[in-house]
């Protein structure tokens, strides 16, 4: 093997690397942009109950802070 063999060798390998990292990094975009999407779905889902036990959580804390009972939710 000569040196322009080695050296047409080692571009070939250098570049079935370089497609293999560009897979690998789209893959990993796709996983991430799942994960956000499914992030995204479970906030919208448990968000609607947070929104809503938040303003009477503190209206009950202002209640206990004028010396009226507590509120429970």
């Amino acid at each position: 093997m000569n040196d322009r063999d080695l050296a047409h060798a080692l571009y070939v390998e250098q570049k079935a690397l370089n497609r293999l990292a560009e897979h690998d990094a789209l893959i990993m975009n796709m996983v991430v942009a799942v994960r956000s999407q499914v992030n995204m779905v479970a906030a919208n889902l448990n968000g609607p109950q947070k929104n809503v036990a938040e303003p009477w959580a503190k209206v009950g804390a202002l209640h206990q802070g004028f010396g009226g009972p507590p509120q429970t939710l």
